[in-house]
């Protein structure tokens, strides 16, 4: 997914648990992102008493907004907009200064797409005067910073300008000085210039920027001297749509570079680095407090356990005997011996698969304790593990329990691949059980003494020798002296199935054993478990590598296209 650099920076400052730069407040005075109709706005900011109404009423030639020197001063949003977008402007002012706002028309086609805004005064008293000076910021893609020359180097407006400049490109400001006619009446024209050079040298300072940017000496009262007249040309025609479109990506990559700037401060390389050397360390010491007394003691014990054995390959002996005629007969016969010695092991051995049942020292604690001794040691591991508290007891218990389940449900693969290859049939069993049952049955008493005979050529030499051979052989006498061979037979034959079973099932169990990689493999359960264990120091890793690679990203296409 290709995420927007605010959504980078949002998840960065979740990880890292720190606030979300001010740029990205719902009421920071920043340029949005986004714009909705093809109207640009031109707004006039200042401070109290910098003669913001009179500059107004100079660029536009009339009395737009009333001028004042005391009491409240402008209390409300001025709008000078052509009148075939005054809607759009009455939309955008109904909802972010409701009741607030006043509209005055015009019909100069040469500013169809400009609205000029004259706003409260950045440093009122009142707060609802700069809330909504800094709502309507938001929308403002061309700023005219106005100051007096008495107040030009105040340090709270040049806060708030530090602040717009953010999320708009200072090249898409215009810096004015006003009622410098009072400056050089005083003092001169040179006192002016040096004025000038004060504020541009600030600005360059205050906003990082590489040259000094112009500042506008203004009278608002002698309209016509200085640069006013200059200005007021260059304000009143309206900037072409591709000007616009290049500002704006401008002030976009402004607000990309502020950002950047941000993660450049939060230092995520050095946390990476950290939250490795945390991961290596809490690998090993789980590894060797945890994992190591599992897989070194719990579960060879679990793997040599008679009663474990017998659990595994009886139900593979069970099916396999039991497709065997007569020889399940025996398997039946024998099964109550077998079910004795089944429960004499189990009394020694516990019902459940609980690897802490074959520890010297139960699981739970051990866990419990060393994520402890990583809690206190490494206070990372506290915020990273808030939602799963393994040094507590109970989120111990929680998580020997999955590890048992893990193991549970291994076993449980282990015992049906063991029935599937070992007990289950094939197509050539049936008539193979056959001739090894019924045929022996069958061929020692029977057949074999008959064909014997016949091979002789005894049986040929009349009807009456052969009918004497066939009631000879079918005679109790006769059947009873085979009796006790195919009993050996066949007892013989259980003997070499259950032996074959065993090994058989003896190979797989070893090589399921010996491949920890197996996904049958109770070390490779363990070893998963243990990684699901340090998920959280993992994930929280591959996250902030992950973020850092789209944060590189985004700074490649910034650098690109402000080398185009």
């Amino acid at each position: 997914m290709d995420e927007s650099l605010e959504q980078i920076v949002l998840r960065i400052s979740e990880l890292i648990d720190v606030a979300p730069p001010s740029v990205l407040d719902s009421d920071a005075p920043v340029l949005a992102a986004d714009h909705e109709h093809d109207v640009y706005l031109v707004g006039l900011i200042g401070g109290k008493d910098v003669g913001k109404s009179s500059f107004v009423n100079a660029l536009a030639g009339a009395t737009i907004t009333e001028q004042s020197s005391h009491g409240r001063g402008t209390s409300i949003a001025v709008a000078y907009v052509h009148e075939t977008r005054a809607q759009v402007i009455e939309q955008l002012l109904l909802r972010e200064a409701p009741g607030r706002f006043r509209i005055v028309t015009h019909r100069n086609d040469a500013l169809l797409r400009q609205a000029l805004l004259d706003l409260p005064d950045i440093d009122s008293i009142y707060q609802d005067h700069i809330d909504l000076t800094r709502r309507m910021l938001r929308h403002m893609l061309f700023p005219v910073w106005i100051a007096s020359c008495e107040k030009y180097a105040d340090q709270n407006p040049q806060k708030l300008l530090a602040t717009i400049a953010q999320g708009n490109d200072p090249e898409n400001f215009i810096f004015c000085l006003n009622k410098v006619d009072l400056l050089v009446a005083r003092h001169g024209e040179e006192a002016a210039t040096q004025l000038q050079s004060d504020a541009a040298a600030r600005l360059k300072k205050l906003l990082n920027l590489k040259d000094e940017p112009e500042v506008h000496l203004i009278s608002a009262r002698e309209p016509n001297r200085f640069d006013l007249p200059a200005l007021r040309e260059r304000l009143s025609s309206q900037k072409s749509e591709r000007l616009v479109d290049t500002s704006r990506q401008l002030a976009s990559r402004q607000r990309d570079r502020t950002l950047l700037s941000w993660i450049d401060r939060q230092q995520l390389p050095v946390k990476l680095e950290r939250l490795e050397r945390l991961s290596k360390d809490a690998e090993e010491l789980v590894s060797s407090r945890v994992a190591a007394p599992v897989l070194d003691e719990a579960v060879p014990k679990l793997r040599g356990d008679p009663g474990h054995h017998l659990a595994m390959i009886d139900p593979c002996v069970s099916r396999r005997l039991g497709r065997w005629p007569v020889v399940n007969v025996i398997q039946t016969m024998l099964s109550p011996v077998a079910l004795i010695v089944s429960r004499n092991i189990g009394e020694v051995v516990p019902a459940s698969y609980d690897l802490s049942g074959y520890l010297a020292q139960p699981l739970s604690p051990l866990l419990a304790g060393t994520f402890a001794t990583l809690q206190q040691t490494q206070p990372a591991v506290g915020l990273l593990y808030r939602d799963r508290k393994l040094w507590e007891p109970m989120q111990a218990q929680a998580a020997v329990r999955s590890l048992d389940r893990r193991c549970s449900v291994i076993l449980v693969k282990q015992r049906g691949i063991l029935l599937t290859k070992i007990a289950g049939d094939v197509w050539f069993g049936g008539l193979f059980r056959f001739v090894f049952t019924i045929g022996a049955i069958v061929w020692f008493p029977i057949a074999q003494p008959i064909l014997e005979a016949f091979m002789q050529g005894s049986v040929l030499s009349s009807a009456r020798e052969f009918a004497f051979l066939f009631i000879h052989v079918l005679s109790v006498t006769y059947l009873l002296k085979h009796v006790g061979f195919l009993l050996i037979y066949f007892i013989s034959l259980w003997a070499i199935l259950r032996w074959s079973t065993h090994r058989k099932a003896g190979k797989l169990l070893d090589r399921w054993n010996r491949d920890e990689e197996d996904e049958l493999s109770l070390t490779a359960a363990v070893i998963d478990w243990m990684d699901d264990l340090l998920v959280p120091l993992t994930q929280r890793k591959m996250e902030i590598a992950d973020a850092l690679t789209e944060v590189e990203r985004h700074r490649e296409r910034l650098d690109l296209a402000s080398a185009a």
